[in-house]
């Protein structure tokens, strides 16, 4: 437990050492071919449409931002001296997934805080890579991040909306996301218990 409060602390201050992002001077080189042109105004996070997230969707934004904006893997976010890479999102998207290597033993709390931390890395370092660049791709990722956590874990909003505040002085969409449908598989079984 002391370990998972420490992880917690380090996490919120390596993400507080950022402030709150912001402009870095950098500027889009231009859109290849077929994606989005730079939102010529940023997008707070709390106006995200609100719905059901699932990791295939929060996975396929990170690869769509990753392919269509390679130039992102070279970007820095405010406070960190590591780029924003592929291999380390994977590990917060792991962490946000089921939390951190060597928690389990902690508990469901435990684990749920991990998740959310890792849930919130991906969702503020892709909304400061948004907030440099205005690729539309980038706030997509953090919308699905919000998505996915909010769907997860909606206790952990309160929390969730905390860090968010600290760290871009916004917070997640109002309200939670309708649960996901679950009334049949494609197999014809219902996915879910019945009432």
């Amino acid at each position: 437990m002391a370990a998972a409060i420490a992880l917690f602390v380090l996490a919120i201050l390596a993400v507080a050492c950022g402030g709150g992002g912001g402009d870095s001077g950098s500027s889009p080189g231009g859109s290849p071919a077929g994606s989005p042109t730079p939102d010529p105004q940023v997008r707070k996070l709390s106006a995200a449409r609100l719905e059901a997230g699932n990791l295939g969707s929060l996975n396929q934004a990170m690869d769509l931002a990753y392919n269509n904006h390679p130039e992102i893997a070279q970007l820095h976010v405010a406070g960190q001296t590591d780029a924003i890479t592929q291999p380390s999102q994977g590990q917060n998207l792991r962490a946000c997934e089921k939390g951190f290597p060597g928690d389990e033993a902690g508990g469901a709390t435990i684990i749920e805080t991990d998740r959310m931390l890792g849930c919130a890395e991906i969702a503020v370092n892709f909304y400061d890579v948004y907030q440099q660049t205005r690729f539309p791709e980038a706030y997509d990722v953090a919308a699905a991040a919000v998505n996915y956590l909010l769907t997860e874990l909606p206790q952990k909003k309160g929390d969730f909306d905390t860090l968010l505040q600290q760290e871009i002085q916004d917070s997640s969409p109002p309200g939670l996301p309708s649960p996901v449908s679950t009334a049949a598989t494609p197999s014809g079984s219902s996915a879910a218990s019945s009432p």
